[in-house]
């Protein structure tokens, strides 16, 4: 120990210049990743937009395709303007079997050139219910059958994506709506009515927030008005059904979207963050070729409009994704410098000479490596040690045995790994419950053992054994499951029950197992026997 003083220096000598040496390295390789990181970044944005984009594209063809496919039942393909009953009837259950096969369909209709509801399907909770002939109505008066009516043959008329009305007022829960329509032919060519498909767009928002789950967080979908119909903040979308004027990128970052409006896509960084965004043409039809089989895209230059989908990095984001970086950085230097710490302790400590091995061993020689109380032998040293000290001051001291009930029952039932969890939350209690210069110790399997220095009187001796006695009672957790044991205690008072170690520690196991015969879980003294 007497070399101790040169340990630090040993230490610092071999250390600091592998530390300096590891700062240069890690500096120069964290500036040089920077620029890189930063370009992995804007390349996810990009990647992760164009996969939104092309989700919202599947399906809207997929949807398109429905209705196209709708268009040309069997009903229609015949010389009528008008459909028979069985006509009708086969057409409502085809409708009905469509509408719960594919789920997301909130109507499913066929209206004549009237407006009026030929058959309408209304699909909830996972089933198709048709409406009956007295409930059909006319629809001649709203924009999308007029404006289906009006689209040209096999081509796929597209409402803007709103929140659905009910009696005037917006359905709650909040239900986003898309209408798909499409004119209905007869085999003469003759336009008969219109088909439309009430679209249940939260399956479309969900499949783009799937698509860009790597940065859903700051990634969102607007209108060409501005306003949000996806955010990662949902208080802010629907902006326009609610005439919250203020509530759309238009507002909060009007120069931003300014250059998003005018692009059709692209990346730029500015103080406000780093923006990446690309534009969804939405009005974009499917025309079947009957002769080839095939399907073909168009876009239709009649009623088209957008969206645009647009991260937004802001910059506490960026500083947080810095600081993320810097502590990757730090999580691998961390154990590199940690093991170059250890490298160097070790070299410091072999140049140099300590008692500390010596230390360990004595440690090991004394302490109970399960409960880190003292074991057997450092009990009996410190129990000679108080007795030469009562013996030198003429006081008095308590010996407790201490032996655990039902502990075997713990172990045959929870297993050996349980009995120790136990054992060592009772060496917890019972230290608890001590003074600083009394000894708590385990001499052997259940066994513990208490010495009580400079006991004035007995009562003093009662109130710690009838605590032991409590807390050892209170149920013990091991591993999610409860176990119940008790304590039988022994004690015996120095000088009064014996004068030397053998005798009163006779006298304390004595007591202890008058105890268990006594019932168990209590407390007996010697000088009672």
């Amino acid at each position: 120990m007497n070399n101790f003083p040169k340990f630090p220096k040993y230490f610092l000598s071999i250390l600091l210049p592998w530390a300096i040496a590891l700062f240069i390295f890690f500096a120069y390789f964290y500036l040089s990743q920077a620029a890189k990181l930063d370009s992995l970044v804007l390349e996810r944005e990009h990647l992760n937009i164009r996969m939104g984009q092309r989700a919202i594209h599947q399906e809207f063809q997929t949807v398109m395709s429905d209705v196209l496919y709708l268009a040309k039942h069997s009903v229609f393909q015949n010389n009528k303007l008008f459909l028979s009953t069985d006509d009708r009837q086969d057409l409502q259950s085809d409708f009905v079997r469509f509408a719960e096969i594919k789920g997301v369909y909130d109507q499913v209709r066929f209206l004549d050139v009237k407006g009026q509801e030929v058959i309408r399907v209304n699909y909830s909770q996972r089933k198709a219910h048709p409406v009956s002939k007295d409930l059909l109505q006319n629809k001649s008066s709203r924009y999308y059958f007029y404006e289906s009516l009006k689209t040209d043959r096999s081509m796929v008329y597209v409402s803007p994506l709103d929140l659905n009305k009910e009696n005037g007022e917006i359905e709650k829960p909040h239900k986003p709506m898309i209408r798909f329509g499409t004119p209905v032919f007869n085999a003469q060519g003759e336009e008969i009515g219109v088909l439309l498909l009430n679209y249940l767009a939260e399956r479309l928002l969900d499949n783009f927030s799937n698509a860009v789950a790597n940065i859903d967080d700051h990634i969102s979908i607007v209108n060409d008005e501005g306003y949000w119909l996806k955010h990662p903040q949902p208080d802010k979308e629907w902006g326009f059904m609610f005439n919250k004027t203020n509530n759309n990128i238009k507002s909060s970052h009007p120069a931003e979207w300014e250059k998003i409006l005018a692009e059709e896509s692209g990346q730029f960084r500015n103080k406000e963050g780093i923006f990446t965004f690309t534009t969804i043409h939405l009005f974009q039809a499917l025309q079947l070729n009957t002769e080839l089989g095939t399907t073909e895209k168009q876009y239709s230059t009649e009623n088209e409009y957008s969206w645009k989908a647009v991260s937004h990095i802001t910059s506490n984001m960026i500083k947080t994704e810095s600081k993320s970086r810097l502590m990757t950085l730090v999580n691998i230097i961390t154990p590199v410098f940690l093991l170059v710490m250890l490298f160097s302790w070790r070299l410091a400590r072999a140049r140099i000479k300590s008692e500390e091995d010596e230390n360990l061993l004595k440690h090991q020689a004394t302490i109970d490596t399960l409960t880190n109380l003292p074991n057997r032998h450092l009990f009996n040293d410190r129990l000679s040690r108080c007795l030469l000290h009562s013996n030198r001051l003429k006081s008095q001291f308590a010996l407790l045995f201490i032996d655990l009930d039902r502990f075997k029952k713990v172990n045959d039932t929870l297993g050996h790994a349980a009995g120790d969890q136990l054992l060592q939350q009772v060496a917890d209690r019972l230290q608890q419950i001590i003074r600083e210069s009394d000894t708590v110790a385990r001499i052997g399997g259940d066994e513990f053992t208490i010495i009580l220095n400079a006991i004035s009187k007995s009562s003093d001796v009662v109130r710690v054994a009838q605590l032991i006695v409590e807390i050892l009672s209170e149920p013990f957790f091991l591993n999610e499951e409860q176990a119940n044991i008790g304590a039988s205690v022994g004690i015996a008072i120095y000088p009064q029950d014996a004068t030397e170690i053998t005798n009163l520690m006779q006298n304390a196991d004595t007591a202890m197992y008058q105890a268990k015969e006594n019932g168990r879980n209590c407390y007996c003294f010697f000088d009672t026997l």
